[in-house]
């Protein structure tokens, strides 16, 4: 399973909208839909980023991104 999957599985089971997500590490909504709906085309997030990220869906990074 790719890391832009557990973040959309993740992200639903919390709750979370697109928008909270890319607050969370300053992108736009759009780029998150797109990481969502385009996997295996993107590679990592920065790491201050993913670490965002991780926090936000309440799991250890090596999880999403592993």
């Amino acid at each position: 399973m790719e890391w832009t999957q557990r973040l959309k599985r993740r992200r639903i089971e919390l709750g979370l909208h697109q928008a909270d997500v890319a607050d969370c590490v300053g992108r736009s909504r759009g780029a998150v839909a797109q990481w969502e709906t385009d996997s295996g085309r993107q590679g990592f997030l920065p790491p201050n980023e993913m670490r965002k990220l991780a926090e936000l869906l309440k799991m250890p990074v090596e999880t999403l991104m592993w």
